[in-house]
């Protein structure tokens, strides 16, 4: 049997970051060697991390085969996993008829721990309201993973929305259907039958259901012939630090579940 293997984990101050260590603390294979926090306010990604164009995507649906012989992993936003999620069966099968409207809502938590007047109770209690509608960062992500798996052109309309919750991420999509709606019921189930953290279930789903756990909960309807696909997830497990370690645990061949079947309670 080997040792345990050494981790240290950056940012770990904040909601995902202690999302991540709480998870790793009780990974039998990882040792927690050391824990930082470090501002990069401002500043992109690809000045911190210049690598990252070298690492997989990581979102285990799509490139589990990669993720076995990864040597960096860039995991998606949380916004970025639920839509992709949401699409991706839709996209590869040639159901997509029309430009594609993704209406999310994110839990407060996905704005960081750091205080601020936006994320301050009286502001975002009993309120909601859509932000960075002229184009959320996610949206790259979206399109390239999309893309990949048709490249038809499509064209994408992305609006996020803060909700008053604690976590949780909503993203509803919608598009005109090519062909019928069993036809799309079939795709996706054909797309996720043995995965074991994205399920289709039969009724629309609440974050609440999805809450503290690493699970994707897709549903997929229609209105008319309009597509009515949603998806809900916690944004800082499934769509962050829990898709981290299910990513880790593939790249390092333990089994994809270890540490993420117990619930993380905080925040």
């Amino acid at each position: 049997m080997r040792g345990k293997l050494k981790a240290a984990v950056a940012g770990a101050n904040g909601y995902a970051g202690m999302t991540l260590v709480n998870l790793l603390s009780r990974h039998p294979a990882v040792e927690l060697t050391q824990l930082t926090s470090r501002s990069f306010a401002g500043r992109p990604y690809s000045s911190v991390f210049p690598l990252l164009d070298l690492a997989v995507f990581g979102l285990p649906e799509l490139h589990e085969r990669e993720l076995s012989s990864a040597e960096l992993i860039a995991v998606p936003g949380c916004y970025s996993t639920a839509a992709i999620l949401a699409l991706a069966p839709a996209v590869a099968s040639g159901l997509v008829g029309s430009d594609v409207v993704i209406d999310a809502k994110s839990g407060v938590s996905g704005a960081g721990r750091s205080p601020g007047l936006g994320v301050h109770f009286s502001e975002v209690n009993e309120s909601m309201g859509a932000y960075a509608i002229g184009g959320h960062r996610h949206l790259p992500e979206v399109r390239q993973e999309l893309e990949a798996l048709r490249s038809n052109g499509l064209r994408l309309t992305f609006v996020p929305h803060m909700a008053p919750m604690t976590r949780g991420i909503l993203a509803t999509c919608y598009f005109d259907l090519k062909g019928s709606l069993p036809e799309l019921q079939d795709a996706y189930a054909e797309f996720y039958g043995g995965q074991p953290f994205t399920r289709v279930v039969p009724q629309s789903p609440t974050t609440k259901l999805a809450s503290h756990s690493n699970l994707c909960l897709v549903n997929v309807a229609a209105q008319n012939e309009k597509a009515v696909v949603t998806a809900a997830l916690d944004n800082l497990l499934k769509g962050a630090s829990g898709q981290g370690v299910e990513c880790f645990n593939i790249a390092f061949g333990f089994d994809r579940k270890t540490a993420l079947e117990s619930p993380v309670q905080w925040p």
